[in-house]
């Protein structure tokens, strides 16, 4: 069995009660003075660590060792009144030290008890001492020791109650036991008829009673709870601070009244004028040092608010109050780190770039403000609602468990029970339209109730934002409560005003923080995609209003899970967006086969990237063939690139440049070559050139230069290059003015795969084209015999381009039948593989010699 350990203090206790017991058994004055020295050691050791009260009590002991060691050695017996007076010192001193023991510590008290001390000694010194050294029979001097020692013994009770009300019942209770031994100390001296000092010297009863006190003041200082002070006010009340006033000029004139002659009073008067003077100067100086610290207290009030201001942009957006991407990565960082899956739905608004180029981007603004404040509806089912791009949001998943047990799938959509609220960095629970949910701490916004719920502002936070006009129809911008924390707080007003309007969610809308979905595995995925698609219908399901401005809006999201350890979530959820965007919107989850499909598009732009400087990127052409003659007309360039010995088709390859931003490095390179090759074509032969265009070239400043500068260099005519550009690319640079800058340059405009786009006459008449291509399907609906509904359309598609003076080129003429039958409905030019197919400049040379000869026979 383990021996618990005895503390320092008890073994001090104990062993100075034996020792003492001893010495007096012995009555060694050597003794009694060894034992009061390790006393004196003890507490200064405790002034030094401690200070404060200690160093009282440590002079109180030093002087009572000093009185005891001075009798000693002068071997004379003390008289009464010497014996009396040197005895005060050691009690003084004690209660002094014993009552700053009980105060609450605060700066300057040290101080204020050494003037009581002073105070006290100035009091005796002027009534005792000096009548003494005056006449050491005065009888004024025996009483004035009589009053000094009633009012010592007050002070002494005043210290016993004070400590015994002291939390720090250790040392506290045996400071008061030592106050009460030296007051039965001086009871039994009284009460024995205070004759001679018998009772004062070692063998007596008072001195035994004291030597106890030194035990007991021995193993106070070495209690644990020695060193721990209460807490106090730094601040003076008016109270004391008159007293301490009236004690420092009062004190110097105790000598006056003591001893009223010139000699005396003048001094005392002018000391006292002087600590009045000096007393006045510390205050004012007080007052001053006050003043700076409340101006520095309010400074650094300040810096907090502006630390906090700071901390909060960021990691916020400042246009929607959401978290940004520093936050959302702090957030994935710990979700990365942590041992629980976790998962992101990545949204993205469509359409909304023509939202900014149609009616600025102010509108675009306030469009966004008020997505922020639809997508916060579902703040509390999630960790965090984050803004990382200009349309796009994240929605940042982690598995925190059931909030409920009768949660019984991850995400459920069924409102049918409202789990209580949950903190989350972005918002608070919405309460479902028959309960009203208590405020819930946030660290954007407050909590937002729907149409008939009720819900005040948060105030735990100081970012809490205004929410209670989150969904009321008639709220607007003015009529918001302000924002009672700071400047920054979430842009709650425009966010969520009226102008957001009110949008019908199904009951499954009403968010509900229920279990999180596991996302180790695809098939536990169905959570997740609930809350996905009720975020894009939340989004789609009304328009926004801006400036009275209806603007509809629809949404995409892609899906991704995440394990502990993997950092791959964000950009596989990036991955599941753009698949739901090449499939026309909706939602789509994260699988590998787009993690491999993304692989081979970087493989493909490193690809490019290189073929750019070795070569890989050549030219094909294939014949344009006018019907009447038969002869070629024109060529139209299509680029080619060999990876080694694979050949890439465009369909592979020009996507990836566009989306790279590698097309216009490319685009550059495919019509420089062309052209130098179409100029020895069209002086010896006179053909025209056809190149393709995307919509990243079009929207380029720079590109009329780049293509008179081309044209330049080649030495091919502007009336010998086509430019062919799809419909759905021509609308969408329709509003650019390069159309018209290359056309007033001579430079013809081609509709390419004309009636597979918009196909609107409106779009013809208005559009700056001047060639259109019949896309290759309709060609090859013409088999042998061709059907008359066929023949009627395309007949109609060559009536459409000669009533707008368009020159008609028919594409994916493939066979004869089609060739006559194109002949005879009068289309002027045709291309596909019946005349040749996309071929390298030497077979065109072939043809062209071929055709040369034909002509001459």
């Amino acid at each position: 069995m383990q021996i618990p350990r005895i503390p320092a203090w008890q073994y001090t206790l104990a062993g100075g009660g034996l020792a003492v017991l001893a010495a007096h058994a012995l009555d060694s004055t050597v003794v009694w003075l060894l034992l009061q020295a390790a006393g004196v050691l003890l507490l200064q050791r405790a002034a030094v660590r401690h200070r404060c009260s200690w160093w009282l009590l440590f002079t109180s002991a030093a002087a009572g060792l000093a009185v005891a060691a001075g009798w000693a050695l002068s071997g004379a017996e003390p008289t009464t009144t010497t014996n009396g007076l040197s005895l005060a010192v050691q009690y003084s001193l004690f209660a002094a030290g014993a009552y700053q023991f009980g105060r609450l510590r605060r700066p300057g008290s040290a101080a204020e008890a050494g003037a009581v001390v002073l105070g006290l000694a100035m009091l005796a010194w002027s009534f005792i001492v000096l009548p003494y050294l005056g006449d050491p029979g005065y009888l004024q001097v025996d009483h004035g020791v009589a009053t000094l020692y009633a009012v010592i013994d007050l002070a002494l009770l005043v210290t016993v109650l004070r400590n015994l009300a002291d939390q720090r019942r250790g040392p506290a209770r045996m400071l008061a036991a030592g106050g009460v031994l030296l007051l039965a100390a001086h009871l039994y001296y009284a009460a024995t008829g205070a004759e001679g000092t018998a009772a004062f010297r070692p063998g007596g009863v008072s001195y035994l009673l004291i030597q106890f006190w030194w035990v007991l003041l021995a193993a106070a200082s070495v209690h644990p709870d020695a060193g721990r002070f209460r807490a106090g006010d730094a601040r003076h009340g008016r109270t004391a601070l008159i007293a301490m006033y009236t004690a420092a000029v009062a004190a110097p004139l105790l000598p006056a009244f003591a001893d009223p002659s010139t000699v005396v009073v003048v001094p005392a008067l002018l000391t006292s004028g002087l600590c009045a003077l000096l007393l006045l100067r510390i205050v004012m100086l007080a007052r001053l040092a006050e003043r700076r610290a409340r101006e520095a207290r309010a400074a650094l009030d300040e810096q907090r608010v502006l630390q906090k201001r700071l901390a909060h942009r960021a990691g916020h957006d400042a246009l929607t109050g959401l978290a940004n991407r520093d936050l959302l990565t702090e957030h994935l960082g710990r979700a990365v780190a942590g041992d629980r899956p976790y998962g992101l739905i990545l949204c993205a608004l469509d359409g909304f770039k023509e939202v900014n180029d149609t009616y600025g981007h102010g509108v675009g603004d306030a469009v966004l403000r008020q997505v922020a404040g639809r997508l916060l509806l579902f703040a509390p089912e999630v960790e965090l609602v984050a803004r990382i791009g200009g349309d796009e949001f994240v929605f940042l998943l982690t598995d925190h468990g059931p909030a409920s047990p009768s949660a019984s799938s991850p995400f459920s959509a069924s409102s049918s029970t409202t789990a209580p609220p949950t903190s989350t960095s972005l918002g608070a629970p919405v309460p479902s339209s028959s309960t009203t949910a208590p405020p819930t701490s946030t660290s954007l916004g407050a909590p937002f109730p729907s149409s008939s719920a009720t819900a005040s502002p948060a105030s735990s936070t100081p970012f809490a934002a205004p929410a209670a006009p989150l969904l009321s129809s008639s709220a607007t911008a003015s009529s918001m409560p302000p924002t009672s924390a700071t400047p920054f707080a979430a842009p709650a007003a425009p966010l969520l005003s009226s102008s957001a309007g009110s949008f019908p969610l199904s009951g499954s809308a009403s968010p509900t923080r229920t279990q999180s979905p596991d996302f180790s595995s695809l098939s536990s995925f169905s959570g997740a995609d609930q809350l996905a698609r009720r975020i894009v219908e939340a989004i789609g399901a009304s328009p926004f209003v801006v400036d009275e401005r209806l603007i509809p809006l629809t949404a995409r999201a892609g899906i991704a899970g995440g394990a502990p350890g993997s950092d791959t979530a964000l950009s596989d959820a990036d991955l599941a967006l753009r698949a739901a965007k090449q499939a026309g919107g909706g939602i789509a989850r994260f699988d590998e086969s787009l993690r491999a499909e993304q692989s081979e598009r970087a493989r493909i732009a490193a690809g490019l990237r290189q073929a750019l400087t070795d070569g890989g990127l050549f030219m094909h052409y294939q014949p344009v063939v006018d019907t009447e003659t038969g002869r070629i007309a024109g060529v139209e360039a299509l680029m080619r690139w060999r990876r080694g010995d694979e050949l890439i088709p465009p369909a592979v390859f020009i996507p990836v440049a566009e989306q790279t931003g590698l097309i216009g490095a490319i685009g550059a390179r495919a019509l420089g070559s062309a052209c130098r090759q179409a100029a020895v074509w069209h002086h010896e032969h006179g053909l025209y050139l056809t190149v393709n265009v995307s919509t990243h070239q079009l929207r380029d400043p720079g590109f009329t230069s780049t293509v008179l500068g081309i044209l330049a260099d080649s030495g091919l005519p502007a009336a010998g290059l086509v430019l062919e550009i799809t419909e759905s690319v021509l609308v969408d640079a329709a509003d650019t003015s390069v159309l018209g800058e290359l056309r007033a340059h001579g430079i013809r405009i081609a509709i390419d795969d004309f009636g597979t786009g918009y196909s609107s006459l409106a779009y013809l008449h208005t559009l700056p084209v001047d060639i259109l291509k019949i896309d290759q399907s309709f060609i090859r609906r013409h088999q042998d015999p061709p059907r008359p509904q066929d023949v009627s359309l395309t007949r109609a598609i060559l009536e459409l381009a000669r009533g707008q003076q368009l020159l008609a080129v028919a594409e994916g003429v493939e066979t004869a039948g089609q060739a006559e039958l194109l002949r005879d409905l009068h289309c002027p030019l045709v291309q596909g593989y019946h005349f040749g197919r996309p071929s390298a400049p030497e077979a065109i040379d072939v043809l062209l010699r071929k055709a040369a000869i034909r002509a001459a026979a």
